[in-house]
């Protein structure tokens, strides 16, 4: 028995319609899944960049301890990795 040519041509547009949506579908999840990697690598990129900057600023800074040495008596020594920007001291006696 053969099926008229407007009805096979109808079968046809069925099954490109259904074909169409679950392309459209996977479409959907392949762009989620990338919008999705995209978000993170900026989140991640811009935690990185944060605590670069941090560590950058924290490893200038100058670092001052107060030593005794038995013959000298108390010495300022910087022991940090930047310069001291202000330093002030008063000898009272």
């Amino acid at each position: 028995m053969r099926v008229p040519a407007h009805r096979a041509s109808m079968a046809a547009a069925g099954r490109l319609e259904v074909t169409r949506m679950a392309l459209e579908t996977k479409d959907l999840i392949t762009a989620a899944l990338s919008l999705t990697a995209l978000l993170l690598s900026l989140v991640t990129f811009a935690l990185n960049y944060r605590q670069s900057r941090r560590s950058t600023v924290t490893t200038r800074k100058p670092i001052l301890v107060f030593e005794y040495d038995g013959g000298i008596g108390w010495i300022l020594r910087n022991v940090g990795a930047g310069p001291p920007s202000m330093l002030s001291s008063h000898k009272s006696g």
